[in-house]
Formats: C-alpha cells, structure tokens, sequence
C-alpha cells in the first residue's frame, strides 16, 4: 500500500501533511520516470509502472478528497510552501504526460492506418494477393514476399 493509505489520517478525515507531501513526491518521481520512457518509446517500463501509478493516484485523489471535505489541514508555513511547490511540479509532470501519452497513442493510430491502407491497397490492387498468417503474400506472381508500410523490408 502506498504512504497515503497506511495511516495518511491524523484524526478523523484529516490528512498528515507530511504524507500528503510523500505522496506527492512518490507520484512525481513515477511520472518524471514515466514520462522518460514514453519519451523514448519504451512500451515496457510504460506497462510496468501501470499498477503503482494507479495506487498512487488512487492515493492521491483520496487525500485530496478528504482535504476538500474533512476538517481544514492545519500546515505551518513550511508545510504550506512545500506543498504547493510540489503541487506545481506535480501539475506540470501531469500535463507532459497527458501530451506524451496523446503523441505516443496518435502514433500508433497513424501506424495503424498506413498498415491498414497498404494491405487493402496490396488487396485492391490484385485481390488474389492477400496476408497469411506469417505476414506473406500468398497469391499472384509475389510468392511468399514480405511487405512493410515504409517498403525496407
């Protein structure tokens, strides 16, 4: 369990500052790593932070409800300034991420589409040639051959 759902409430609906900032920080720290991977296509740490990025968020958006609804949180000064520091770190990692995932899922709707249009051009244009299994071309004078949307293979 994240630091915000292991004792996160001082008394009744009041949230500890200093796990509030933890948490903040922890999801911070995902999402500067998250974002690093999605910046250099790397599909695999993306997926392998899935899970604790949902618990920290799940955290998170908990924290920030009792906030809203519970006893006002007493911070000193210190707290105060620190908190909203990372607030605003955390608001721009969130709007990178929000972008990078945009690119990264237009990218692969775009290479989609080429795939998608090649095959049914490759179909239109001698429809006894048609992709098995394998990623062949079965049919026609093109025996076995290998096609890609960008034509280097």
């Amino acid at each position: 369990m994240t630091a915000l759902g292991a004792g996160a409430e001082s008394s009744a609906g009041d949230v500890d500052p200093v796990i509030l900032m933890t948490a903040c920080a922890d999801l911070c720290e995902l999402l500067d790593i998250e974002n690093d991977a999605l910046a250099h296509q790397d599909p695999e740490t993306v997926a392998a932070l899935l899970d604790r990025k949902e618990a920290l968020t799940g955290a998170y958006v908990d924290a920030v409800r009792r906030l809203a609804t519970g006893t006002p949180a007493v911070f000193s000064p210190d707290q105060r300034l620190a908190l909203l520091g990372i607030a605003r770190q955390l608001d721009t990692l969130i709007e990178r991420n929000a972008a990078l995932l945009h690119a990264a899922i237009e990218a692969a709707r775009v290479a989609l589409e080429v795939i998608a249009s090649s095959a049914r051009e490759a179909q239109d244009n001698d429809p006894a040639k048609v992709y098995n299994r394998a990623g062949t071309l079965s049919g026609s004078e093109d025996k076995g051959g290998r096609r890609s949307f960008n034509n280097l293979l």
